[in-house]
């Protein structure tokens, strides 16, 4: 039988913001004058041990601001952590205590950021970075702590390990500095790996290398867990066990990746689909873009977040917003179509 690893109930992250639009924005309007921003919005899932799980969706759809809330990296203010649950290992990840938070980061919860570049300090060696966190967490020694981080950079599949150790990271490319993110992110042996827009910056293929290294982690790391996030549904499809759909900081659905792939019931995510240029291994002779845009985050739909763009919609949508409803064990989906 599964094992939860991660249980993420009826989560809620705003922003609060000055209103220097002049426009009338009053139904988000907080008591202190500031205009509230829902990022992340009653969002609820799981993720099991040994599970890698995708999130999709496009810019602002609130994939990277659920990472931070995970870890409690939600900056405050101007964001906060209004509501929900964040249950890792049996504790409420926001009862705990600064301190307390600050001990799960790195040893049993780890994030690969976006943006390898300026995740590195670049007045720092690389072998040094990941040396570092090790001595941090561990009772090691300098040379204990140093012949540590040259076993991750060889995990990691970076050449000659030990000369990289004494490169700083401007010395290296793109694939090799998101290695380095990868082997600081893997130094206390996490039990949940986060990886946001791991691969953005970098080539084809070296996009496949760093997913066949997230692949070979997990497989070394039976009982570990990756939460990936990407706009990329293409690349979720090669590595993920189970992929959310988000749209406008909700979740949309929610299902395995065969099911994801080959029965979607989310008009959303449907249209998501028919715009891949390739599924199945087939290329398409013509792809279907989504009309309209993604609505202002500040003054959105008063019913289903997507009503503006579906073609299905009909006019309960329009009036209220729908609910998450399963219509198989692993399979969720947040649209009046499929209402009991």
């Amino acid at each position: 039988m599964r094992k939860k690893l991660l249980e993420i109930k009826n989560l809620t992250t705003s922003f609060f913001i000055d209103d220097d639009s002049g426009t009338n924005l009053s139904r988000n309007e907080h008591p202190e004058g500031k205009i509230k921003l829902k990022a992340v919005d009653d969002i609820s899932f799981s993720v099991y041990e040994g599970e890698i799980l995708g999130i999709a969706g496009e810019s602002g759809s609130g994939k990277t601001v659920t990472a931070y809330s995970i870890l409690r990296l939600i900056p405050e203010p101007p964001g906060k952590i209004e509501s929900g649950e964040i249950i890792f290992c049996g504790k409420d990840l926001l009862k705990l205590s600064r301190e307390e938070i600050a001990g799960y980061r790195g040893s049993e919860i780890s994030m690969i950021f976006q943006e390898p570049s300026s995740s590195l300090n670049p007045l720092l060696k690389a072998g040094l970075q990941v040396s570092e966190v090790i001595r941090t967490h561990f009772n090691l020694s300098k040379d204990e702590s140093y012949k540590k981080a040259l076993e991750l950079l060889r995990e990691t599949g970076i050449p000659e390990p030990e000369k990289r150790m004494n490169e700083y990271p401007y010395s290296l490319s793109g694939g090799m500095q998101q290695r380095i993110l990868i082997a600081i992110a893997l130094a206390c042996n996490p039990k949940l790996l986060i990886a946001d827009e791991p691969t953005t910056s970098l080539d084809a293929t070296i996009q496949m290398q760093i997913l066949q290294l997230l692949k070979n982690i997990k497989s070394k790391r039976t009982n570990a867990s990756i939460i990936l996030i990407s706009h990329n549904l293409a690349m979720l499809s090669e590595i993920c066990d189970k992929i959310i759909i988000m749209y406008a900081g909700k979740i949309c659905e929610i299902a395995d990746k065969k099911t994801m792939f080959t029965a979607p019931k989310h008009p959303y995510t449907v249209g998501l689909l028919n715009s891949l240029p390739m599924i199945d291994g087939r290329i398409k002779e013509r792809l279907n873009a989504i009309g309209g845009a993604v609505p202002d985050m500040l003054n959105l739909p008063q019913g289903c977040r997507f009503c503006t763009r579906c073609p299905d919609k009909f006019e309960k949508c329009e009036s209220s917003e729908p609910e998450l409803i399963g219509i198989s064990e692993e399979h969720f989906v947040s649209c009046y179509l499929y209402e009991k």
